[in-house]
C-alpha cells in the first residue's frame, strides 16, 4: 500500500482551459502545459537555472512540452517539476503524460520483482 503521508500529499487535479492558460504568462504568474499537465511554475522562475527569459518566450500560457524535450532535461528535473502540477490540460491523454517519464514502465517492473 501507499504511505499515509504520500497519500495526503497527492494534489486533487483538475481540467484545465487554453483560454485560462493563457491568462498566466507572467514571470509572477507562470504556467505551462508539458506533456498533457498543468504546471505552475511561478514559485520556480527565479531559480530555472536556463533563466527566466526561455521560460517567458516558450513556456508562459502554452504548451513547453517541445522545448523542455530539446533541452534534454534530467529525470532530476522531471521529478522536481511534479510538485507544480496543478492540473490536466484539456483535451490531453494519459499518453501524453507518460512521456515526462519514458523509462517507468521499466522501473515498476523491476520494482515488483525486487518486493
Amino acid at each position: 500500500g501507499t504511505p499515509m503521508s504520500t497519500r495526503s500529499q497527492t494534489k486533487q487535479l483538475k481540467v484545465i482551459k487554453d483560454a485560462d492558460l493563457a491568462k498566466h504568462c507572467s514571470k509572477d504568474d507562470l504556467w505551462c502545459i508539458i506533456h498533457g499537465k498543468v504546471y505552475d511554475i511561478s514559485q520556480y522562475v527565479e531559480r530555472h537555472p536556463g533563466g527566466i527569459d526561455i521560460l517567458i518566450d516558450k513556456a508562459a500560457g502554452a504548451d513547453a512540452s517541445e522545448a523542455f524535450e530539446e533541452i534534454q532535461h534530467s529525470e532530476d528535473a522531471r521529478r522536481a517539476l511534479q510538485k507544480y502540477v496543478i492540473g490536466f490540460a484539456e483535451g490531453s491523454a494519459e499518453e501524453d503524460w507518460k512521456k515526462l517519464f519514458p523509462n517507468s514502465k521499466e522501473e515498476k517492473k523491476a520494482k515488483c520483482v525486487v518486493s
